[in-house]
């Protein structure tokens, strides 16, 4: 018998509709996910094009070429005309823009030009950037770029004064993002590049302001270091530009004359106790979380509260897997930890459960078991991509979830979780 004939419930992101995800199994609807998201959102399509998803639609996104939820945190662009850079909002330095020169990301005329004018100096222009901080904390940019006659760029990531920054050496025909140093009191998080479909890059960075500062902008220099003559043609495409405050850089939010807020994603279907293993079972998750930011992200089965639940947790520590189950809110499980490579990367996660028996499998091994005489929870009927209750939202990129209703063998276990 397969595995897929022993399986209660198949959530895969392939169809859906308005605050629904369709399960694979059961085909009756009984086990379809209910996905909220209050406002519009993005998704990189099965085409490599970024599009607009309507409100409440679950985002099925192929940033890493096959299909996964794409499920995120609330966040606001504070950067505007993200897509108008002609528009003097942003600083243009020695350089003028060429607006919607080429076809940009989501496949639109919309891309600008960004090139040197034929003055003497430096040359460069603003690519995203807020003039009101409110909070000093871990702020990401993020923006588009591709290569038209210039390859190469110097990043500046600023405040109010250039004395105060982060720079970075980018070379798009060598695909990499160099750290060069930070001045003033500016600290470092992090930084990427990552190449898209039609030449085009994503290129972010997270960093911490220093206390005071009032605004942050990222700047594209075509030499930063050298005062010359511009030819009046040599530049780069850019758009998209996206300033946020957070740890890491999220999906593409359009702004115009304001700021836009794009809600949380949020999926949990509830009334299903008939697919969840009451006495013995097993529940899958295949998944990658978003960033390695130090938050709990839950997956559970419950009653819909947290007393009596089973949870897999991407943990407060470091890629650090985490799970354990309460029953008549006592937690009956010691917890059982697992040290993943890297959490941003998928992995095959299972919590296989019995009375006196509750294991953690990851990537095609049994990770830890915990013998306990603890009486199971009472009356699952819900699973939820959050802890039960609405916290701890389960912020990933996930392939696939399962729920057994019986207790699968070893062989079963490594079977399901191997990569």
């Amino acid at each position: 018998m397969s595995l897929l004939t022993q399986a209660s419930l198949v959530l895969t992101p392939t169809a859906y509709k308005a605050n629904k995800l369709y399960s694979i199994i059961p085909s009756s609807g009984n086990g379809d996910m209910i996905t909220t998201r209050a406002t519009t959102a993005t998704r990189v399509n099965s085409s490599g094009v970024i599009e607009n998803v309507a409100t409440g639609i679950p985002r099925l996104d192929y940033s890493d070429s096959t299909a996964s939820l794409l499920l995120e945190p609330q966040r606001t662009n504070l950067s505007l005309y993200s897509e108008n850079y002609e528009n003097i909002y942003f600083l243009k330095i020695n350089a003028l823009i060429s607006s919607n020169a080429i076809n940009s990301p989501n496949n639109t005329l919309s891309a600008d030009k960004l090139y040197e004018n034929t003055s003497t100096g430096a040359h460069g222009g603003e690519v995203c950037k807020v003039d009101n901080i409110s909070t000093i904390a871990n702020y990401t940019t993020s923006f588009y770029i591709k290569k038209g006659e210039k390859t190469s760029f110097q990043l500046w990531t600023k405040g109010a004064s250039s004395t105060n920054r982060c720079v970075w050496n980018v070379d798009l025909n060598l695909k990499t993002l160099t750290f060069v140093n930070n001045l003033g009191n500016f600290v470092r998080v992090s930084e990427s590049i990552k190449e898209l479909t039609n030449d085009w890059f994503l290129i972010t960075t997270t960093i911490t302001p220093f206390t005071g500062e009032t605004n942050l902008s990222s700047v594209v220099w075509f030499n930063a270091t050298a005062s010359y003559t511009g030819d009046g043609v040599s530049g780069l495409y850019i758009w998209g530009g996206q300033l946020e405050l957070g740890s890491y850089a999220t999906s593409y939010i359009p702004t115009t004359t304001s700021t836009v807020t794009r809600n949380q994603d949020l999926a949990s279907v509830s009334s299903v106790s008939s697919l969840i293993g009451q006495t013995e079972g097993v529940i899958f998750v295949e998944s990658a979380a978003l960033f390695n930011d130090l938050t709990a992200r839950a997956i559970t089965i419950s009653d819909g509260t947290t007393n009596n639940r089973i949870i897999i947790v991407y943990s407060l520590l470091s890629n650090q897997i985490q799970c354990f189950g309460t029953s008549n809110g006592v937690q009956f499980t010691n917890s059982i930890f697992y040290n993943l490579t890297d959490e941003t990367q998928f992995s095959k996660i299972a919590v296989r459960y019995r009375v006196n028996d509750i294991s953690l499998w990851v990537n095609g091994a049994k990770r830890g078991t915990d013998i306990t005489s603890q009486a199971l929870p009472l009356s699952f009927n819900k699973i939820a991509f959050d802890n039960s209750v609405g916290a701890a939202p389960y912020f990933s990129k996930v392939k696939s979830a399962q729920l057994y209703k019986t207790y699968l063998t070893d062989a079963e276990m490594t079977s399901l979780t191997t990569l």
